[in-house]
């Protein structure tokens, strides 16, 4: 399995409609996507996506904490998300 593999979505199979998945990105996740801002953070995902005839919509939902680098001292901190 990828690292990614859980993220996955069935658009080929996902019948018309609304569906609704939800993912927890941890600090696995963070440290997979090789960023360097964000090494460790816990992310609650809310995902819709409502599929019609000729299209995909999706909706997220963002709510958690990440650990980022200070601007000023450097030392990690802790920045609220939610979007």
């Amino acid at each position: 399995m990828g690292r990614f593999s859980a993220y996955k979505l069935p658009l080929k199979s996902m019948p018309i409609g609304t569906q609704d998945f939800e993912y927890v990105l941890d600090n696995e996740f963070f440290k997979n996507i090789e960023g360097e801002d964000v090494q460790k953070g816990k992310v609650k995902v809310k995902l819709t996506v409502k599929r019609t005839a000729a299209s995909f919509e999706l909706d997220f939902d963002l709510e958690g904490v990440i650990q980022i680098p200070c601007d000023r001292c450097l030392d990690d901190m802790d920045h609220e998300v939610k979007t």
